[in-house]
């Protein structure tokens, strides 16, 4: 059963995190310490705005998120926790140099951020990553991440190497169509399913979506998914979607409550991520190493927020999904090509989406 965590819970399992006592998924994965970059500005944030210190505007972007999941008050205590875990034991090994060196009374502003980025070193061998061109091999090329030999959380960047279409980009509308169950798992009940979706594009349009449950789910079945969009926006450059799947228990309403705050946080870690992509233009190789950088930070602190809700018999994988311009030109105009792999516990699922012009 999922529950979720007290205030003193969740005091106790930042300690545990901060002090080494827990890990997060992509341990071990090249630059495994570099993509808690992000996470690490958001705790040192905190501990800044506890301390009263003024925050930059990249700062107070990260810890205002983190307001639609605590208040006030608790968002402070974990800044002080984190201020306290440094002076007492140091935090290096747990985030990078570029966060633990710089004195508290320093801000961490977005040149900051541009700089250290190109320091990090190199995260496209990490097997939790995926670069997909829809123009070489088509959707088949994306693969479920645990099948590659990563772990239950994942960033799959989807362009292609087609022309980039010359008009601006229009309305966009993303929509779940239908779940086909290729293998159920080994319980003795049928599977039932939900997903937790968040989604933000660089002009800073965002939704959060918590489907209804489907049960009776067995290998062969499809069904319809009926849900409120995805994302129903504009874009420059990119949306950017944290498609989380979970097998329904007997979980209380308090646990959904949780969920759904966090949801608004993911999404703002979304449009965080989009917004220090800006610089780096679509459709370039070397861009492309940057992408994955901070496509690699967001999933982190995507799965240090899921981690804080919740109970391995319930979580089965979440999906961090940049598209760029092409590849949702591509997707409107074939609707056959957005489908995406989610896989746990011995089950498989294929997951639709429906991408188009709404106008």
């Amino acid at each position: 059963m999922a529950v979720s965590k007290t205030r003193d819970e969740r005091a106790g399992w930042l300690r545990d995190h901060l002090e080494g006592r827990a890990v997060l998924s992509g341990t071990g994965q090249p630059g495994a310490v570099e993509s808690r970059l992000l996470l690490g500005v958001l705790l040192r944030g905190a501990a800044r705005q506890e301390a009263g210190l003024e925050l930059s505007e990249f700062e107070a972007r990260m810890v205002d998120s983190l307001e639609h999941w605590l208040d006030r008050e608790e968002v402070d205590s974990f800044g002080r926790i984190y201020s306290e875990v440094a002076e007492k034991r140091g935090l290096a090994g747990v985030f990078p140099q570029a966060v633990t060196g710089l004195a508290l009374a320093e801000p961490y502003t977005e040149e900051t951020f541009r700089k250290d980025l190109a320091q990090v070193p190199d995260m496209s061998q990490r097997s939790d990553v995926q670069v997909v061109d829809l123009a070489k091999g088509g959707q088949d090329a994306i693969a479920a991440p645990n099948e590659r030999g990563g772990s239950r959380y994942s960033t799959t960047i989807v362009t292609s190497s087609d022309a980039v279409p010359a008009a601006a980009p229009g309305p966009t509308r993303i929509q779940a169509r239908r779940l086909e169950c290729v293998q159920d798992t080994d319980e003795a009940t049928s599977d039932e399913i939900y997903f937790a979706v968040a989604t933000a594009s660089d002009l800073g349009h965002k939704r959060q979506v918590r489907t209804q449950e489907y049960g009776s789910f067995d290998t062969g079945d499809n069904r319809h998914i009926s849900s409120d969009p995805f994302f129903d926006g504009r874009y420059n450059k990119t949306i950017t979607l944290s498609i989380a799947a979970w097998e329904a228990d007997d979980s209380g309403s308090g646990f959904y409550n949780e969920m759904d705050k966090k949801l608004p946080l993911i999404a703002d870690a979304l449009w965080n991520a989009a917004v220090a992509l800006e610089p780096y233009p679509v459709g370039q190789w070397e861009s492309l190493a940057e992408w994955i950088k901070v496509g690699s930070m967001i999933t982190t602190i995507i799965n240090w927020l899921i981690d804080a809700l919740r109970n391995d018999d319930d979580f089965i994988e979440e999906r961090t999904i940049v598209l760029d311009h092409a590849a949702i030109e591509k997707y409107k105009r074939d609707a056959n090509l957005s489908w995406w792999w989610f896989r746990g516990d011995g089950a498989r699922y294929r997951f639709y989406l429906n991408v188009w012009d709404p106008s």
